[in-house]
Order: structure tokens, then sequence, then C-alpha cells
């Protein structure tokens, strides 16, 4: 099984388009994040997530009510043959990540994720505990503040920097089973936000099996 990344994008607004048209059946990933470094993010809220090629999106992870902001992680497991635009509510400043990667046959499942917002701090890596091997794991980060440097973990990359506030996209197309860390690590202190989330491809088994449990 194996995995190909395919684009990735970042603005610093509230709506955002992939630069390519999505290929169908493509897992997409968003990275919604809103950080803030006055230590006043404590009511920044993101709601509304919106598609508008009607695909479906899960949410993965959402963290709020930190003094550095709001974050969430979403996903798409088959993507439309449409340029999807993703588009979401802010409380407080915004940031969308996007990416999309391809994949050999199966469906995309996600498996784990996890976040971490810091006020003040330079370690952005996370736990995580991947359930199989040859997942893979998608890592986003930002420090508001700006000006300084990501060095990946063992495994992650390459570093796509795609603009302000040095927002990064990491990942790893075949990553291991077991807990582990994922991301990197910001060369200055600030306030930093990071997710990650990891997938597998699930082959399908008969209708008989996923009744007693098997494959899921």
């Amino acid at each position: 099984m194996s995995w190909t990344f395919v684009q990735a994008r970042q603005a610093n607004a509230a709506s955002l388009a992939y630069t390519s048209p999505n290929t169908l059946g493509n897992l997409l990933v968003a990275f919604l994040l809103s950080v803030t470094n006055t230590n006043g993010g404590a009511g920044f809220t993101i709601t509304g997530f919106s598609s508008s090629a009607g695909n479906n999106w899960q949410q993965a992870v959402t963290e709020s009510g930190s003094n550095a902001g709001a974050m969430q992680a979403w996903y798409c497991a088959s993507a439309k043959a449409a340029t999807d635009t993703v588009s979401a509510t802010f409380n407080g400043g915004h940031e969308i990540i996007l990416g999309e990667y391809s994949h050999s046959t199966g469906t995309p499942t996600l498996d784990a994720h996890a976040s971490s917002i810091l006020a003040s701090g330079n370690t952005a890596p996370i736990s995580i505990t991947p359930a199989f091997s040859s997942e893979l794991g998608v890592y986003a980060t930002i420090r508001s503040d700006g000006g300084a440097t990501l060095t990946p973990v063992s495994g992650w990359g390459p570093q796509r920097l795609l603009g302000f506030n040095n927002p990064y996209l990491l990942d790893d197309t075949n990553i291991s089973s077991g807990t582990q860390t994922s991301g990197g690590t910001w060369a200055q202190n600030g306030s930093i936000g990071s997710l990650v989330m990891t997938f597998r491809l699930k082959t399908g088994v008969p209708n008989s099996l996923l009744l007693m449990g098997v494959g899921t």
C-alpha cells in the first residue's frame, strides 16, 4: 500500500480553494488554525465548515479554550473530481492549510489523531500511536509570531513552508505502527498550534465478515 503527495496550499483567510482540480477518489485534508501571540485566544472559535464541491468532509480534531486560540482538522476520504473550496467562520485569526494525497487500492480510513496548542513554547512534535504499518501521517503547524524555522523529526518531510506566519505541512507516507513522535520542532519560542492525523488503507471484505466485526 502506498501514498503520494499531490498538492498543498495555505492562506491567511477564511476561505481557500485547491490550486488544481482534485482527482476523483483522492484523500483531502484541511487544517483550520486560529492562533494568537497575544495570549488572548481563549474566546476564539471556528464554526460553519463548508465545501463548495459537496465533498463528504469529516472532522477529526477540534481544540479550543486555550489562551493561544482554536484549531480543527478535517478530512475527505474520497474526493469528487472538482476544485473544492473550503470555508469556515473564524472568531479570531484565520489560517487554512489544504493537502491532497493519492493512494493505492483501498479506502482511506482515519486511524490516529492528536493536537497541541501552546501559548508560549518551542516544541511542536506530537506523540501518536498508529495501529497499522504503511499508514500516511499528515501534520500541520503554525507559529503566530513568524520568523522561525521548523526542524522535522526523523521520517517527516519534506518541509512544505506555505506562506504567512510560517505554516508548515509535513507528511510521512510510510509511517510505522506504535507510539512515536510526529512533526517537528520550532527554532524559537512563540504561540504554536499543531495537529496530526494518520490514515490507513482499508481493503474491502465480504459483508458477512463485516457483520462479524472483521476488517473494521
